[in-house]
């Protein structure tokens, strides 16, 4: 045999070796999240409902629906085929994910883990269903066999008169998550803004924005440097830590709404240090409606500390 042939042979085998190198490493960890699962298979994106980077959407037809895109998306997150639950505890929920609902009553049975997931720099996405809180959704990234982090990401609900509500998402070509808020009540139709996340090498979801430099909405006011949160930050917005605490409880009768507002700083995206949250006080209009211009921080309620990305600590003003 000339050496050239055993060049081709050799080749052909080192080929050989690392084929069956790959599909040992893909059935060592079918079963790494859960048990019981019949497959594990992986979603390239983008994924999920496309037209949720729109401000508006067109009118809901006769049964409520939007149209039929929607229609389309429900279809895949379907295919998403949640079967089994998680076998870790609940000790990564917080108390925000679940209106008036307490971590004590949460069970890890309720909920079910996706049979699909996506893959991004190493960090798993999978999605989670809950069967007893609606048709809800979350995106969770496990690192280790252990959930890092999770988002709400959909919602639908339909309730009398025909009032629709949904929370839709979309994950793009570069794991960007957009998520955005819809409802069709009484009023004109409204489409709240768009919310972005992205996963750092942590496996945190850390807001993500599309443009660098200052920002100022209705909601948030901070400056943005390589399209994460730095620096000083205010955020107002509602508050669902404030729903199950018993020091706020007692005194809630002081306050019309569970609104805070929000000062913290921030590093790479991240809290860091001290995070003060005070009750958020506003002038209305003739018709109810907040009169934004108005708004400024009242009395102090609670503060939080942060280390590394992480809270440490949770102290009401007593």
């Amino acid at each position: 045999m000339n050496n050239y042939k055993i060049i081709i042979l050799l080749f052909i085998i080192f080929l050989g070796c690392k084929t069956e190198k790959k599909n040992i490493n893909i059935a060592q960890n079918k079963n790494e999240i859960v048990n019981n699962l019949d497959s594990i298979k992986q979603i390239i994106p983008p994924f999920g409902y496309a037209d949720v980077i729109k401000t508006v959407l067109i009118d809901k037809n006769d049964n409520g629906r939007f149209d039929t895109s929607i229609a389309t998306f429900e279809k895949d997150l379907d295919d998403l085929k949640f079967k089994s639950s998680l076998k870790n505890n609940i000790a990564f929920f917080k108390e925000d994910y679940f209106d008036n609902l307490p971590l004590d009553k949460i069970n890890t049975a309720d909920f079910n883990l996706s049979s699909k997931y996506l893959l991004c720099n190493g960090i798993k996405l999978h999605f989670i269903s809950h069967k007893k809180l609606g048709n809800r959704i979350y995106i969770a990234s496990i690192i280790n066999d252990m959930i890092v982090d999770m988002k709400w990401i959909y919602f639908s609900y339909q309730g009398e008169m025909g009032f629709t509500y949904y929370k839709l998402f979309n994950i793009d070509k570069n794991y960007a998550v957009s998520i955005r808020n819809y409802e069709f009540t009484d009023e004109p139709f409204k489409s709240n803004p768009i919310i972005k996340y992205k996963i750092n090498s942590q496996g945190k979801f850390i807001r993500y924005y599309d443009k660098n430099g200052n920002v100022k909405t209705e909601q948030e006011l901070g400056f943005v440097k390589s399209n994460k949160r730095q620096e000083k930050w205010v955020e107002i917005k509602e508050n669902k830590s404030l729903y199950n605490d018993v020091n706020f409880q007692k005194d809630k009768e002081n306050y019309t709404d569970y609104y805070t507002y929000m000062e913290a700083n921030y590093k790479d995206g991240l809290p860091i240090g001290e995070v003060k949250f005070f009750k958020l006080i506003q002038d209305s209009d003739q018709n109810g409606q907040p009169i934004f211009l108005s708004r400024k921080k009242g009395k102090l309620i609670y503060t939080e500390t942060y280390e590394n990305g992480e809270i440490k600590e949770r102290k009401f003003v007593k």
